[in-house]
């Protein structure tokens, strides 16, 4: 296999985050309380197409949902000396569970829908990175 080759410019930054999960086709998979909890997380990386998190609030059993795309991932963060946060609803493009024994997660999120105002900010971080690195 050949070095991996991306479409978009992936900034690695460690920022806190929130997130919430979208039970999209099959009510049920969730219950009441998993639906509505508001969950922590680390935003690891990002481009302007998505974003890899790290979390251990999830549990194994909706791995299979999220391959299926029947589970979406509301998300929230924020940028340094930004007034607001950024907000999208993600896919789950990947899940790891680092390592197998704990319960420690790496995931791939793909936007599928964020707002205009939301992917500037989060191009303007990329661009900003960018210039830091050349100097």
């Amino acid at each position: 296999m050949g070095s991996e080759r991306r479409l978009n410019k992936r900034v690695n930054r460690e920022i806190p985050m929130t997130f919430i999960l979208i039970d999209k086709v099959k009510p049920g998979i969730l219950d009441a309380p998993d639906a509505l909890k508001i969950r922590e997380g680390l935003l690891v990386d990002f481009s302007a197409a998505g974003v890899s998190m790290r979390t251990t609030e999830l549990v194994d059993s909706w791995t299979p949902f999220f391959r299926s795309e029947d589970l979406l991932v509301g998300i929230q963060f924020k940028f340094p000396f930004e007034p607001r946060p950024v907000c999208a609803v993600t896919q789950v493009m990947w899940v790891k569970k680092i390592p197998p024994q704990k319960k420690y997660y790496l995931l791939g999120l793909k936007f599928t829908l964020i707002n205009n105002l939301d992917l500037f900010k989060v191009r303007k971080y990329i661009i900003g990175a960018s210039i830091k690195q050349k100097q």
